[in-house]
């Protein structure tokens, strides 16, 4: 299940995260992560407030998101947004002004994705709300997935604050899942 969504998400969203130096083993994630709270910081629209624009422009759920910081500040909110008809859009909204600055739509089979609109649209809670539950009140998400298993969702969300990087689970219930 979460290969499939990793999958996704990777396929989806791609970007800095992705990245690799030439010779080099992959991005350092410590760095990513300075980048990604020096550019949230820096960016006067949150996460939640990208998905809350890209869930109204596309007319379903939110399912992921991450912020990618840009080099002189502030950056942007990938959003994917599943509509009701399975399809999955990608919004990417600038995190400085608000504005969608891209939309691909893409229509993938639900044995890639696992995530029904039925599943998604039943949780008690919904991304943007578990995404407030693991900032609580001290951190800043970059990054949130959501994940199906059966009837059950619960979200994935990386948030980044004084203390690093780290990964809170959150129950489909809004609760929050021990490590």
């Amino acid at each position: 299940m979460r290969f499939a969504l990793g999958l996704i998400t990777i396929l989806m969203i791609g970007g800095a995260a992705g990245a690799q130096e030439p010779g080099g083993p992959g991005p350092d994630r410590s760095t990513l992560s300075n980048e990604a709270r020096s550019g949230q910081n820096a960016s006067r629209l949150g996460m939640p407030q990208a998905i809350e624009i890209a869930e109204k422009s596309g007319q379903g759920r939110a399912v992921g998101a991450t912020f990618s910081p840009f080099a002189q500040g502030g950056g942007s909110h990938e959003v994917i947004v599943l509509k009701a008809d399975g399809s999955l859009a990608r919004f990417n909204i600038d995190a400085n002004t608000g504005n969608v600055i891209g939309v691909t739509n893409q229509i993938l089979q639900s044995y890639v994705t696992r995530l029904t609109p039925d599943g998604v649209g039943s949780a008690k809670t919904s991304l943007l709300q578990a995404i407030s539950v693991a900032e609580g009140g001290k951190a800043r998400a970059i990054g949130a997935q959501t994940e199906q298993n059966g009837d059950t969702v619960s979200y994935e969300i990386t948030v980044a604050g004084d203390g690093g990087e780290r990964s809170v689970h959150v129950a489909g219930d809004g609760k929050i899942l021990p490590d």
